[in-house]
């Protein structure tokens, strides 16, 4: 009673401190004014049975009867067991089943006219239906978290006008949200939908959500977001949708007229933003690469983009023939005695170290070439998208080359020295 005109909301729409004026009474109680006047009443005429205050204030809250396996503070019970609900003061104002096992019909809430904060996290709940909460009209709280709620029914929530705070966290089984689920939380400012398994919304799935300013769809698995799913978000000024599966389309977001900020995953989405969000109010923000027309804002780049991918391109065409057609043939088409082979094979045994080195170094020239290339991407902030158009792709085109035209070339000289070999010993046996 000691909360009743004491300065302080403490019922959700102010109900306690109505028609209550600056008088103060201490050691007493202080009545709800009457007729803009305010009266104290001694502290032994509270609950005595009789009616002393004009709106009969002081015989309020008297034989409040705590449940077995309940903790009650006044009008607050937080039951640590399954209980009989209809050992429930009816005028109760906080009631917490939390980590309780659900047994009950949830329209036994219905005759909790008075009750303001509802706990029920935990507690194998696997369904919110139609009119599980109906005439709670002073109900401001809903906790409903961690449990294995799979389906919100039509007209879930009906009658909850007064409800600002709906908690529906650590239910990853949630897949299904009916048309106008929703329909009745007139005060909702809140709604966190984020990490469940919701494949579809239907039309009009947000029904009822007038004063609703924050959504959050991320981590879902959803198909399609249109105006006529998000008719009625009217007033809805943060959305996020990352990783929601959600895909682009045209004209998504031109029912929600007063969005100021979009949470995304790509900036094509910040392309169909309607006019309130501005640009640094989208995320992911604008980058080199972004661009609401091309891939590429600045047209320098689009043009040698197409060069370089074009010489790219055309350089491992070339690498393909070299290598299937030319250096499939032998270099050398002449006959040479097997003796002049097999004594070459036998010297280039004994060079068997100068070859690894040539292994070596080509290897070398090949990892020079890919750090040389990427090393700038590293220590470049603003400017990697420059190195990203003219740098990358060269190093992309340059190592075939390296591979092929390195062994060609090591064929050429193999293939001079066999000649030369033999030629030698042509010449040595016309001479003798």
């Amino acid at each position: 009673m000691s909360l009743l005109c004491d300065g302080v909301n403490h019922c959700p729409n102010g109900e306690d401190e109505i028609d209550c004026v600056g008088l103060q009474c201490p050691g007493s109680l202080k009545c709800h004014s009457y007729e803009k006047q305010s009266i104290c009443i001694p502290i032994n005429s509270v609950c005595d049975g009789i009616r002393d205050c004009p709106l009969g204030d002081d015989e309020r809250l008297c034989n409040v009867t705590c449940p077995n396996g309940c903790l009650c503070s006044d009008l607050d019970f937080t039951c640590n067991r399954v209980v009989n609900l209809a050992e429930l003061d009816l005028r109760v104002n906080r009631l917490d089943f939390s980590h309780q096992f659900w047994p009950w019909d949830g329209r036994v809430f219905r005759s909790l006219l008075f009750l303001g904060e509802l706990v029920l996290k935990d507690t194998s709940l696997t369904e919110v239906f139609r009119g599980m909460f109906e005439n709670l009209i002073n109900l401001y709280f809903l906790d409903l978290r961690d449990n294995a709620i799979k389906t919100i029914q039509s007209h879930a929530f009906k009658g909850l006008k007064y409800l600002q705070i709906l908690l529906l966290k650590g239910n990853p089984l949630l897949q299904t949200i009916s048309e106008s689920s929703f329909d009745g939380l007139s005060s909702l400012v809140s709604l966190d939908l984020s990490r469940k398994n919701i494949n579809d919304f239907p039309n009009d799935a947000f029904k009822g959500l007038v004063a609703l300013k924050f959504l959050n769809l991320s981590y879902n698995k959803i198909h399609e977001f249109n105006t006529d799913i998000s008719k009625g978000l009217d007033r809805l000024e943060i959305l996020d949708i990352r990783q929601s599966g959600i895909p682009p389309k045209a004209s998504m977001f031109d029912s929600l007229t007063s969005l100021e900020t979009l949470y995304t995953d790509f900036y094509v989405f910040c392309c169909l933003k309607p006019p309130g969000v501005s640009r640094n109010r989208c995320f992911p923000p604008e980058d080199e690469f972004s661009s609401c027309k091309y891939l590429m804002k600045y047209s320098v780049l689009r043009v040698f983009i197409w060069i370089i991918g074009m010489a790219a391109l055309l350089g491992n065409i070339l690498v393909i023939i070299v290598r299937v057609i030319i250096d499939r043939s032998n270099i050398v088409k002449r006959s040479f005695p097997i003796w002049v082979i097999a004594s070459g094979s036998i010297l280039q045994l004994g060079s068997r170290q100068k070859k690894e080195a040539a292994v070596a170094r080509s290897l070398f020239m090949v990892v020079l070439t890919d750090f040389l290339c990427w090393f700038p991407v590293g220590i470049m902030a603003d400017v990697y998208v420059w190195v990203t158009v003219f740098v990358i792709p060269i190093n992309s085109a340059l190592n075939p080359f390296l591979y092929t035209f390195s062994s060609i070339l090591k064929r050429k000289r193999y293939a001079c020295w066999v000649s030369t070999l033999y030629l030698t010993f042509q010449s040595f046996t016309q001479i003798y």
